[in-house]
Protein backbone atom coordinates (compact mmCIF):
# COMPACT_ATOMS: atom_id res chain seq x y z
CA UNK A 1 0.00 0.00 0.00
CA UNK A 2 3.03 2.24 -0.09
CA UNK A 3 1.81 3.80 -3.10
CA UNK A 4 -1.85 4.49 -2.02
CA UNK A 5 -0.25 5.97 1.48
CA UNK A 6 1.50 8.14 -0.73
CA UNK A 7 -0.96 9.74 -2.87
CA UNK A 8 -3.33 10.13 -0.05
CA UNK A 9 -0.73 11.99 2.37
CA UNK A 10 0.50 14.35 -0.29
CA UNK A 11 -2.93 15.10 -1.46
CA UNK A 12 -4.29 15.87 1.69
CA UNK A 13 -1.05 18.57 1.85
CA UNK A 14 -2.27 20.10 -1.24
CA UNK A 15 -5.81 20.06 -0.18
CA UNK A 16 -6.94 18.34 -2.79
CA UNK A 17 -10.34 16.22 -2.36
CA UNK A 18 -10.81 13.02 -4.08
CA UNK A 19 -13.19 14.31 -6.22
CA UNK A 20 -10.74 17.00 -6.87
CA UNK A 21 -8.00 14.70 -8.19
CA UNK A 22 -10.22 12.67 -10.41
CA UNK A 23 -11.42 15.41 -11.98
CA UNK A 24 -7.95 16.53 -12.66
CA UNK A 25 -6.99 13.27 -13.50
CA UNK A 26 -9.87 12.75 -15.92
CA UNK A 27 -11.22 9.42 -14.21
CA UNK A 28 -13.01 8.48 -11.06
CA UNK A 29 -14.15 8.90 -7.52
CA UNK A 30 -13.97 4.56 -6.82
CA UNK A 31 -10.97 4.70 -9.25
CA UNK A 32 -8.80 6.77 -6.70
CA UNK A 33 -10.39 5.56 -3.36
CA UNK A 34 -8.55 1.71 -5.09
CA UNK A 35 -5.64 3.64 -5.60
CA UNK A 36 -5.53 4.87 -1.99
CA UNK A 37 -6.49 1.22 -0.55
CA UNK A 38 -3.75 -0.44 -2.44
CA UNK A 39 -6.70 -2.02 -4.67
CA UNK A 40 -5.14 -1.17 -7.90
CA UNK A 41 -2.05 1.25 -8.93
CA UNK A 42 -2.44 4.13 -11.52
CA UNK A 43 -0.91 3.84 -14.76
CA UNK A 44 2.16 5.71 -16.34
CA UNK A 45 -0.20 8.21 -17.86
CA UNK A 46 -1.93 9.07 -14.76
CA UNK A 47 1.40 8.84 -12.43
CA UNK A 48 2.82 11.34 -14.71
CA UNK A 49 0.31 13.76 -13.95
CA UNK A 50 -0.14 13.03 -10.41
CA UNK A 51 3.55 13.16 -9.93
CA UNK A 52 2.71 16.94 -11.24
CA UNK A 53 -0.17 17.93 -9.69
CA UNK A 54 1.19 17.00 -6.36
CA UNK A 55 4.35 18.18 -7.23
CA UNK A 56 6.26 15.02 -6.16
CA UNK A 57 9.22 12.48 -8.05
CA UNK A 58 8.18 9.04 -9.80
CA UNK A 59 9.93 7.28 -7.24
CA UNK A 60 7.59 8.39 -4.50
CA UNK A 61 5.25 6.81 -6.12
CA UNK A 62 6.12 3.84 -7.51
CA UNK A 63 7.26 1.42 -5.18
CA UNK A 64 6.97 -2.33 -3.43
CA UNK A 65 6.46 -2.24 0.57
CA UNK A 66 7.70 -5.06 3.25
CA UNK A 67 5.02 -6.61 4.71
CA UNK A 68 7.17 -6.91 8.35
CA UNK A 69 8.60 -3.09 8.21
CA UNK A 70 6.41 -1.42 5.60
CA UNK A 71 9.25 0.32 4.17
CA UNK A 72 10.25 -0.29 0.38
CA UNK A 73 11.70 -3.49 0.07
CA UNK A 74 13.31 -5.08 -3.44
CA UNK A 75 14.96 -8.08 -4.39
CA UNK A 76 18.40 -8.52 -4.08
CA UNK A 77 18.76 -8.48 -8.16
CA UNK A 78 16.68 -5.32 -8.03
CA UNK A 79 18.45 -3.58 -5.09
CA UNK A 80 21.75 -4.59 -7.93
CA UNK A 81 20.14 -3.15 -10.46
CA UNK A 82 19.37 0.46 -8.46
CA UNK A 83 22.92 0.40 -7.71
CA UNK A 84 24.32 0.33 -11.01
CA UNK A 85 21.76 2.83 -12.42
CA UNK A 86 22.99 5.04 -9.30
CA UNK A 87 26.49 4.75 -11.08
CA UNK A 88 25.38 5.78 -14.59
CA UNK A 89 26.01 9.48 -15.79
CA UNK A 90 23.06 11.88 -15.76
CA UNK A 91 22.77 11.45 -20.03
CA UNK A 92 23.10 7.75 -19.46
CA UNK A 93 20.42 7.85 -16.90
CA UNK A 94 17.73 9.98 -18.91
CA UNK A 95 18.45 7.45 -21.76
CA UNK A 96 17.33 4.11 -19.17
CA UNK A 97 14.44 6.53 -18.21
CA UNK A 98 13.17 6.82 -21.76
CA UNK A 99 13.66 3.22 -22.09
CA UNK A 100 12.03 2.04 -19.00
CA UNK A 101 8.73 4.71 -19.83
CA UNK A 102 8.44 3.45 -23.39
CA UNK A 103 8.92 -0.09 -22.24
CA UNK A 104 5.80 0.44 -19.97
CA UNK A 105 3.38 2.40 -22.00
CA UNK A 106 3.55 -0.33 -24.86
CA UNK A 107 2.72 -3.26 -22.37
CA UNK A 108 -0.15 -0.45 -20.63
CA UNK A 109 -0.89 -0.18 -24.46
CA UNK A 110 -1.20 -3.88 -24.85
CA UNK A 111 -3.38 -4.45 -22.06
CA UNK A 112 -6.25 -1.42 -22.84
CA UNK A 113 -6.45 -3.35 -26.42
CA UNK A 114 -6.56 -6.42 -24.74
CA UNK A 115 -9.45 -5.16 -22.19
CA UNK A 116 -10.86 -3.04 -25.08
CA UNK A 117 -11.45 -6.69 -27.62
CA UNK A 118 -11.68 -9.25 -25.06
CA UNK A 119 -14.38 -7.67 -22.65
CA UNK A 120 -17.77 -6.44 -23.16
CA UNK A 121 -20.25 -4.07 -21.12
CA UNK A 122 -23.21 -6.20 -19.50
CA UNK A 123 -26.33 -4.36 -18.10
CA UNK A 124 -26.58 -6.08 -14.78
CA UNK A 125 -30.35 -5.47 -13.87
CA UNK A 126 -30.43 -5.34 -9.76
CA UNK A 127 -34.06 -7.73 -9.46
CA UNK A 128 -33.64 -11.13 -9.76
CA UNK A 129 -35.26 -14.34 -10.79
CA UNK A 130 -37.07 -17.21 -9.64
CA UNK A 131 -39.35 -19.77 -9.75
CA UNK A 132 -42.43 -19.86 -8.18
CA UNK A 133 -44.35 -16.14 -8.22
CA UNK A 134 -40.85 -15.03 -8.60
CA UNK A 135 -38.78 -12.07 -7.20
CA UNK A 136 -40.29 -8.64 -6.28
CA UNK A 137 -38.73 -5.88 -8.55
CA UNK A 138 -35.90 -3.79 -7.22
CA UNK A 139 -35.98 -0.10 -6.95
CA UNK A 140 -32.54 0.16 -7.60
CA UNK A 141 -31.06 1.58 -10.77
CA UNK A 142 -29.38 -1.21 -12.58
CA UNK A 143 -25.34 -1.33 -13.44
CA UNK A 144 -22.84 -2.45 -15.43
CA UNK A 145 -19.94 -4.92 -15.27
CA UNK A 146 -17.54 -6.23 -17.72
CA UNK A 147 -17.28 -10.10 -19.04
CA UNK A 148 -14.58 -11.76 -21.33
CA UNK A 149 -16.37 -11.79 -24.83
CA UNK A 150 -17.51 -15.33 -25.89
CA UNK A 151 -20.18 -17.38 -27.98
CA UNK A 152 -22.81 -17.56 -25.16
CA UNK A 153 -22.88 -13.93 -24.42
CA UNK A 154 -22.59 -13.02 -27.83
CA UNK A 155 -25.82 -11.62 -28.42
CA UNK A 156 -26.86 -10.97 -24.74
CA UNK A 157 -27.13 -7.64 -23.13
CA UNK A 158 -28.06 -8.13 -19.83
CA UNK A 159 -27.26 -10.07 -16.60
CA UNK A 160 -29.88 -11.42 -14.23
CA UNK A 161 -29.30 -13.20 -11.02
CA UNK A 162 -30.85 -16.41 -9.93
CA UNK A 163 -32.72 -16.36 -6.88
CA UNK A 164 -33.04 -19.54 -4.93
CA UNK A 165 -33.19 -22.91 -5.27
CA UNK A 166 -36.42 -23.64 -6.45
CA UNK A 167 -34.91 -24.45 -10.69
CA UNK A 168 -32.05 -26.91 -9.90
CA UNK A 169 -30.89 -28.58 -11.50
CA UNK A 170 -31.01 -26.05 -14.19
CA UNK A 171 -30.15 -22.60 -12.13
CA UNK A 172 -28.72 -22.86 -9.08
CA UNK A 173 -29.03 -20.01 -6.25
CA UNK A 174 -26.36 -17.55 -7.02
CA UNK A 175 -25.84 -17.95 -10.53
CA UNK A 176 -25.84 -15.30 -13.25
CA UNK A 177 -27.30 -15.78 -16.68
CA UNK A 178 -27.11 -13.95 -19.86
CA UNK A 179 -30.31 -12.33 -21.31
CA UNK A 180 -31.01 -11.10 -24.58
CA UNK A 181 -34.04 -8.63 -25.06
CA UNK A 182 -36.61 -10.05 -27.07
CA UNK A 183 -40.54 -10.89 -26.76
CA UNK A 184 -40.41 -13.83 -29.43
CA UNK A 185 -40.92 -17.20 -28.20
CA UNK A 186 -39.49 -20.67 -28.89
CA UNK A 187 -40.32 -23.36 -28.07
CA UNK A 188 -38.16 -25.09 -25.42
CA UNK A 189 -36.30 -22.15 -24.38
CA UNK A 190 -36.29 -20.46 -21.32
CA UNK A 191 -37.02 -16.73 -20.64
CA UNK A 192 -37.32 -14.18 -18.27
CA UNK A 193 -40.63 -13.06 -17.61
CA UNK A 194 -41.96 -10.35 -15.28
CA UNK A 195 -45.92 -10.50 -13.66
CA UNK A 196 -47.84 -8.69 -11.56
CA UNK A 197 -46.53 -10.93 -8.34
CA UNK A 198 -42.61 -10.65 -9.67
CA UNK A 199 -40.01 -11.79 -11.92
CA UNK A 200 -39.62 -15.45 -13.08
CA UNK A 201 -37.57 -18.13 -15.25
CA UNK A 202 -39.95 -20.10 -17.61
CA UNK A 203 -39.95 -22.12 -20.36
CA UNK A 204 -41.25 -22.07 -23.21
CA UNK A 205 -43.82 -24.69 -24.96
CA UNK A 206 -46.94 -25.26 -26.84
CA UNK A 207 -48.05 -21.50 -26.85
CA UNK A 208 -47.83 -21.38 -23.25
CA UNK A 209 -45.17 -21.02 -20.36
CA UNK A 210 -44.44 -23.26 -17.92
CA UNK A 211 -42.35 -23.88 -14.34
CA UNK A 212 -38.81 -25.50 -14.31
CA UNK A 213 -39.72 -27.14 -10.91
CA UNK A 214 -42.62 -28.87 -10.76
CA UNK A 215 -43.56 -28.40 -7.31
CA UNK A 216 -43.78 -24.73 -8.29
CA UNK A 217 -45.93 -24.78 -11.32
CA UNK A 218 -46.94 -21.59 -12.81
CA UNK A 219 -50.65 -20.44 -12.42
CA UNK A 220 -52.68 -19.69 -15.04
CA UNK A 221 -52.30 -15.97 -16.37
CA UNK A 222 -55.24 -14.07 -17.59
CA UNK A 223 -55.15 -10.85 -19.89
CA UNK A 224 -55.20 -8.60 -16.97
CA UNK A 225 -52.09 -10.37 -14.86
CA UNK A 226 -50.06 -8.54 -17.51
CA UNK A 227 -47.05 -10.71 -18.15
CA UNK A 228 -44.36 -9.39 -20.34
CA UNK A 229 -41.28 -11.66 -21.59
CA UNK A 230 -38.24 -9.53 -20.72
CA UNK A 231 -35.48 -11.42 -22.88
CA UNK A 232 -34.77 -14.93 -23.48
CA UNK A 233 -31.89 -16.73 -21.54
CA UNK A 234 -28.72 -17.57 -23.31
CA UNK A 235 -26.78 -19.47 -20.78
CA UNK A 236 -24.98 -19.44 -17.64
CA UNK A 237 -22.31 -16.84 -16.55
CA UNK A 238 -19.11 -18.61 -15.60
CA UNK A 239 -16.99 -17.00 -12.62
CA UNK A 240 -13.83 -17.11 -14.65
CA UNK A 241 -15.60 -15.01 -17.10
CA UNK A 242 -16.80 -11.98 -14.76
CA UNK A 243 -14.08 -9.09 -14.42
CA UNK A 244 -12.04 -9.57 -11.57
CA UNK A 245 -12.22 -7.00 -8.69
CA UNK A 246 -8.58 -5.82 -9.59
CA UNK A 247 -8.86 -5.36 -13.23
CA UNK A 248 -12.16 -3.52 -13.24
CA UNK A 249 -10.82 -0.19 -13.45
CA UNK A 250 -8.92 -0.28 -15.82
CA UNK A 251 -11.28 -2.55 -18.11
CA UNK A 252 -13.53 0.22 -17.46
CA UNK A 253 -11.09 3.11 -19.09
CA UNK A 254 -10.89 0.86 -22.29
CA UNK A 255 -15.14 0.82 -22.29
CA UNK A 256 -15.60 4.77 -21.53
CA UNK A 257 -17.70 5.19 -24.56
CA UNK A 258 -19.96 2.07 -23.30
CA UNK A 259 -19.90 3.66 -19.81
CA UNK A 260 -21.12 7.03 -21.17
CA UNK A 261 -23.69 5.65 -23.60
CA UNK A 262 -24.77 3.19 -20.44
CA UNK A 263 -25.48 6.11 -18.47
CA UNK A 264 -26.98 8.34 -20.93
CA UNK A 265 -29.44 5.90 -21.46
CA UNK A 266 -29.99 5.25 -17.94
CA UNK A 267 -30.91 8.87 -17.33
CA UNK A 268 -33.23 9.52 -20.91
CA UNK A 269 -35.37 6.87 -18.94
CA UNK A 270 -35.51 9.12 -16.06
Amino acid sequence: MIVGRCIQSHRDEKHISPVDLARLLGTSRPTIANWESGKTVPDVRNARAMCDLLEIQPAEILGYESAETGRPSFTKEEANLIKYYHKLEPANRRTVNKMILSLVEDQDAQRFEHFKNDYVLMIDDPTPAAAGTGCDYSSEEPTYTFVRRNPANFNADHLIHVSGHSMEPFYQDGDIVYVRRTRELIKGKDYICDTADGRVIKRAGDNCLYSLNRDLPFPDKYEDDHVTIFGQVLGVLKAEDLVSEQDFNDVQAAHMDDVRNFRQRLYSMD
